[in-house]
This record gives structure tokens, sequence and C-alpha cells, in this order.
């Protein structure tokens, strides 16, 4: 019976970035639950970086902090410059398991020893997690999130374990998992192993206790996207559809929370098509004025060119609201008639006209019954139950 589980993974959120918030909210779930939880955070630093830091009481590790999650903070610091060894990254891996290691004795020395590993993604410290597996004997889950995965081939080598190594480190996983019934099949394929279903989950602190439907029928009508604004969430093509059928009408307005490096250019591009005034980007926001957004917004759109599973539209649904996605991969298994609608992916003009179905449609969709559906499929309950496959 698994009743304790460690985690290791280069996503997590940190103080101004909620890149990897999906990590979080399992570990935040499996407490939930009862069930005992950790995770490791790695950071190599210089002597001289590691004495500044000491002295002026910044933190090496930025990674954001919870008081129910505890944290392993792995800090690797490098006495020498690596240039004076023959083989830099030989030295560096070497430091960083060696640390690893160490962390990994006391913290079974005071919290005992973990059922499983518990591994995110491909692209990092698959080297750290199979020298604890091998070291301490503890067998390992794999979780993977990436869409991009089926388009490396072969998976390309990393400064300290090359593409054979990872492939078989997914092999030899005690289970391989992903978060939608899609990249089960996407990523059986890809990797000639076996893949199991398991949702991502979100914590009971966003299901909020009602939905008020009444509250919401008034103007303005309120679209709402959340993400990073990088390329691959394509909030460009959101504002353009968004002006195609808004334009000038101020009965209708855009937020767009999120911080990332295509923030200017968003903004030039509202006031190039004449809904700046429209359209609010607000840069990165914390947990609660998330929810503030998914309180008093109307409809989430998502314009992503890829996503596994896109959290952003669970936590929506879970405050009753509709959705709108591209028909891709996870995204489209989320959607169903009673939630929302799909559109054709890089498409304004199909994106335009389904956003104006869904605003005529908005009255008569049941709020809170989008928030059942949601909490029945992506509870902490449901997260586990997938996750220790019982």
């Amino acid at each position: 019976m698994i009743e304790h589980i460690f985690y290791i993974s280069s996503w997590y959120p940190r103080v101004q970035k909620s890149e990897g918030t999906f990590i979080e909210n399992q570990l935040l779930a499996l407490k939930e639950q009862g069930i005992r939880c950790a995770i490791m955070h790695t950071e190599e630093v210089t002597a001289l970086n590691f004495i500044k830091a000491i002295i002026s009481g910044k933190e090496i590790i930025t990674h954001r902090n919870h008081p129910n999650i505890m944290a392993v903070k792995n800090v690797v610091v490098h006495k020498l410059p690596l240039r004076f060894n023959s083989n830099p990254l030989a030295v560096r891996k070497q430091y960083i398991l060696k640390c690893a290691i160490r962390k990994m004795k006391t913290y079974i020395k005071v919290h005992g020893r973990p059922n499983v590993l518990f591994h995110h993604g491909i692209f990092d410290y698959t080297y750290i997690t199979q020298a604890i597996s091998e070291y301490f004997q503890i067998p390992y889950f794999f979780m993977e999130h990436s869409s991009l995965i089926d388009t490396l081939r072969p998976i390309p080598d990393k400064p300290f374990h090359s593409g054979t190594e990872v492939r078989s480190f997914v092999e030899k996983a005690q289970r391989r998992i992903t978060v939608t019934h899609h990249y089960v099949r996407v990523f059986s394929e890809y990797f000639g192993a076996p893949f199991s279903y398991c949702p991502n989950v979100l914590t009971s602190d966003f299901f909020p206790s009602s939905i008020n439907r009444d509250a919401l029928h008034i103007a303005p009508f309120r679209f709402l996207n959340i993400g990073l604004l990088e390329p691959h969430k394509n909030q460009e093509l959101l504002i353009r559809a968004f002006a195609l059928k808004y334009a000038g009408n101020p009965s209708f307005t855009l937020t767009i929370a999120g911080d990332g490096s295509l923030g200017p250019s968003l903004q030039k591009l509202s006031e190039e098509l004449g809904v700046a005034s429209q359209v609010s980007i607000t840069g990165f926001l914390s947990r609660k004025g998330i929810k503030e957004l998914l309180t008093n917004c109307h409809v989430f759109v998502l314009s992503s060119t890829s996503e596994t599973f896109a959290v952003v539209l669970a936590e929506a649904m879970a405050f009753g609201m509709p959705v709108l996605a591209p028909n891709i991969g996870g995204p489209a298994e989320l959607i169903e008639p009673e939630v929302g609608h799909t559109f054709i992916p890089g498409s304004v003009e199909d994106l335009g006209e389904k956003m104006s179905t869904i605003n005529l449609r908005y009255p008569a969709m049941n709020r809170k019954r989008i928030a059942e559906r949601c909490f029945a499929n992506f509870s902490s309950s449901t997260f586990v139950k997938y996750l220790l496959d019982e």
C-alpha cells in the first residue's frame, strides 16, 4: 500500500512564475487524501554566489513556499570553478548526485523511506531519480506532460543523460502515466511501453462552495484567458478573433492574465486592432487574483497550439465557467457539449464564431452542473484513485 510519495521534478512554480502549478496541486491533493509526500528542488551555485546569498539573506532556490508542502532543497555548491576540471560535465553530475543522495539520506532518517519516487518529465533530472532509486532501492513512477515529445525523434541527448538512457529510464518505471487518454495512446506508441491515465487535479480550495449564476447576467460580457504570454499559448489568435467580432463594442471585454516575453507585442496588437480599451493584460497574478477573475468572468478561452491537458480549463470549469478550446489532443477531451465548444486550431474566423455562439448560449448554460462535473473528474479523491490504480 502506497502511503508515502517523494516527487522529483524540474517543473514547479516560483514566487512570481506559475509554470508547474499542476505539480503543486498534486502534492496538495495527496496531502488532502492523507498521503505523505515531499518534493526535491535542485539548484547549482558557485561558492562565491552561495556566500553572497547567505550574507544578503536571499533564497538560492526561489520556488514558491507552501505551508502544507515539504520541500527538500538540494543546493549544489561548486567550491571550485568547473573549468579547472578536465571533464566539467562529469564533475557537475557527480556533485549533483552526491548532494541529492545525501539529502535523501537525511530525509529518510527523519521522515522514513518513501514507498515510491514520482518523476515528472523526461527533459530534466531523470538521472537524479534513477540514482536515488538504485541507491535506496525505491521504485519510481513516471508522468509525462509535454505535448511536444512525439515530435522529437529520437529523444535528444541532454548534458547528463543520452536519449537512449532517457528511453531506458521510461521503460524501467514501475508505472508510466499521462493526463489524457489521447496522450496515453501517443506516448505508448512513442516509447514502446504502456502508459496509463491519471488526470491532473484541482485542490479543494479551487472548488467554490456555491456557484451564483445570476451574478454574471450583467454587462459587459467578459472573456478570460490565463496562461504564459509565450508563442505556444497563442494569445495573438484570441485577440484577433475577439477584435474580429467585438471591436468597438463595449459590451464585450477580454482579460488575459499571465506574464511572458510576448506581453508588449500583445498589447501593441490590441492597439493596432482597435480593441486596447476592451482588452486587459494583467501580468502575473496570485492564486487569489486568479480566483477573483474566475468568479467574475463569463467564458474561458484556451488558445494554445499544443497542450496535454491545460489545468486552466479545469480551473475555469470548477468555477462553473463555460469554456472554448482548440480541437487538439488533451483539451478536446475535456470539452463536452454542456460545458462549451472546440474550434478549429489556428482559425481566427472559427474561434470568433464560437465566441459568438457561446455568448448566445450562455444564459441557458448550467454553471452549477459544469462545476459538479469538474469535481467528479478532477477532485483530489479522483486523482489519488487513478494515481494509485485503486
